[in-house]
């Protein structure tokens, strides 16, 4: 069985033109709340972080963290 742990961070910016952008080297999540626009809110996450899901009522993302050199076996809640 692979371990998983979550961290659960409070965001409080509209769903709808929210950015997501992981940072593989920082182990962060920027959120921008466009495309151009910059970054609102930066978050840590697991180290290597490299995928984010958004829930379909965009309260909530989950970040894969993928590790470094070792397989990930953490996700990232953005709640």
């Amino acid at each position: 069985m692979t371990p998983v742990l979550a961290l659960v961070l409070a965001l409080s910016l509209p769903a709808e033109g929210t950015l997501i952008v992981l940072d593989k080297s920082d182990a962060t999540a920027s959120i921008h709340s466009d495309a151009g626009g910059p970054a609102r809110l930066k978050l840590p996450t697991g180290r290597g972080p490299h995928e984010v899901a958004v829930s379909p009522d965009g309260k909530t993302a989950v970040v894969c963290d993928y590790g470094e050199r070792e397989g990930g076996s953490t996700l990232t809640v953005l709640d």
